[in-house]
């Protein structure tokens, strides 16, 4: 029987565990497609954000040389410096930091490091002013003046309108173009030292991304011919992606490109994280579905234990049954209404007991039935030597549900072995009342008390089995509260939430 109960167990637990796995996979599936759909819709809303973010900022950047070179253009103070360089050149190295505001946002943009670092404006008899970002020593200053001097040099040498010179050390540029006064006759030259290191810190957002590709360069503007100054990534030729091409000012360029991959990109994290958060949901139901199932036996087992009892001493209850209502019959027929009614009584505890529908709860006023007509027959037995008394509300409280059989077996303990060993007569009280949507439910007996030996034994196997059943029942929801002293008596009250039907 165990065995079997056993298998049953297992294949409700595999049913349900099994189940819940499919429907988590299909649950699952559709979480994946629904995040596919999302999240590369995000994605590729990021994609765009950061390519057409970075080309923004190198366009600003550029412009701010375009933008320094045009109002040294329009500055009446430069032009005149520009015509006679002996003049007024303090007023006009303020006028050039006007121009060129290099601790500007403008040239700081996207982080703290410069785009231009100096700038000399070169008059056409080789005199000229200038500004630098970082501060600068004298011998410093004599290496860069003569650096500036000597490719400015060259550059006037070409017929180019601009021209940019890459440096041999580090990633400096400079930039030299020239400037023109109203009637576009050429009055001077601005030399413009730019920083590449902003350059990369501009593009280093695509570089997040697997499979991107981006470039920085200068087109020559005589020779047609293009330098790439910056890249990163390799080539993705023959793949599809985002991409953007942007031309600036002075011959400067830029391409980026993000594969389309990366419309996925985090998914194999996230789908790593469903699996593994599928498996922990699908581990936990199986928990709850085993202590679920566990309980519900438990329950059963308990209630049906306490009719068990009444059971293994029948050969044939309905026989019984049958034989009791036929006596009973009898003894009216003969006109004993004493033994009429006392094989009424017990003819209705062999049915509350035994041939009710075995469920688990049953009404408060059914259970004080039963607890009256076992109360009435022993009274039959005692006389005078048993007095009770069944206190309660019928009215208010007979329609609370409360487990089947609870309070009746503590009351047959309270009678066999309670008052039964006592010299003298004894008093049994049942009592329930409500306090608080709790119901209180007490049996008390002024008897010998929970002594030792046999006694000892059934009562506390009893109350320990009732116990166990408001335990699998009530979890942390009930209360029993026993009191005993030999030969004084013994009460036993217990706490349960109130249940109606």
């Amino acid at each position: 029987m165990k065995k079997e109960r056993f298998r049953i167990d297992s294949r409700i637990n595999m049913l349900v565990v099994s189940t819940t796995a499919f429907a988590l996979m299909i649950l699952g599936i559709g979480f994946i497609v629904f995040f596919l759909l999302f999240n590369s819709g995000n994605n590729e809303r990021n994609m765009e954000y950061v390519l057409t973010g970075t080309t923004r900022q190198v366009q600003d950047n550029v412009q701010f040389i375009e933008d320094g070179i045009k109002s040294i253009r329009h500055s009446s103070v430069l032009q005149k410096y520009l015509r006679s360089p002996g003049a007024e050149q303090e007023v006009a190295q303020e006028e050039l930091i006007k121009s060129f505001d290099l601790f500007s946002e403008r040239n700081r943009s996207a982080g703290m490091s410069p785009f231009v670092t100096d700038v000399y404006l070169f008059a056409e008899t080789g005199e000229y002013i200038k500004i630098s970002y970082y501060p600068e020593t004298a011998s410093m200053q004599e290496l860069n003046d003569k650096r500036f001097q000597g490719l400015v040099g060259t550059f006037l040498a070409g017929k180019d309108g601009y021209m940019l010179f890459p440096q041999e050390t580090g990633t400096e540029q400079v930039l030299i173009s020239k400037i023109y006064n109203d009637d576009m006759n050429s009055i001077g030259v601005c030399a413009v030292a730019i920083n590449l290191d902003k350059i990369e810190e501009i593009f280093a957002p695509i570089e997040k991304y697997d499979l991107s590709v981006w470039k920085f360069g200068f087109r020559n503007p005589s020779r047609k011919a293009e330098t790439e100054l910056l890249s990163h990534g390799n080539s993705l030729l023959g793949r599809k992606g985002m991409e953007q091409d942007a031309s600036y000012a002075f011959g400067f360029y830029s391409h980026t490109m993000i594969d389309n991959s990366n419309i996925y990109y985090g998914f194999g994290g996230i789908g790593i994280s469903l699996f593994v958060f599928s498996v922990l949901i699908l581990a936990g139901i199986a928990v709850v579905v085993f202590r679920l199932n566990k309980a519900v036996y438990e329950k059963e087992l308990l209630s049906v234990k306490t009719e068990v009892k009444y059971l293994q001493s029948q050969l044939n209850p309905h026989f019984q049954y049958n034989i009791l209502a036929m006596l009973s019959i009898k003894a009216l027929e003969s006109g004993d209404d004493a033994l009429y009614q006392s094989l009424m009584a017990f003819s209705a505890l062999v049915r509350g007991k035994i041939f009710k529908d075995k469920e688990i709860y049953i009404l408060l006023e059914d259970e004080m039935e039963l607890i009256q007509f076992y109360l009435q027959l022993q009274e039959e037995r005692f006389g005078e030597d048993l007095t009770y008394q069944i206190l309660y509300d019928k009215e208010a409280l007979g329609k609370l549900k409360i487990p089947k059989l609870m309070i009746e077996p503590l009351v047959e303990n309270a009678v066999e072995h309670g008052i039964e060993p006592k010299d003298g007569p004894g008093n049994v009280r049942v009592e329930a009342k409500l306090e608080e949507n709790e119901l209180i439910l007490i049996v008390e007996d002024d008897g010998i008390g929970m002594g030792t030996g046999k006694t000892s034994e059934h009562t506390g196997t009893s109350l320990m089995n009732t116990k166990q059943l408001l335990k699998v029942l009530y979890p942390r929801k009930h209360q029993v509260d026993v009191q005993t002293e030999e030969g004084i008596g013994t009460k036993i009250q217990i706490r349960i939430p109130a249940k109606y039907d």
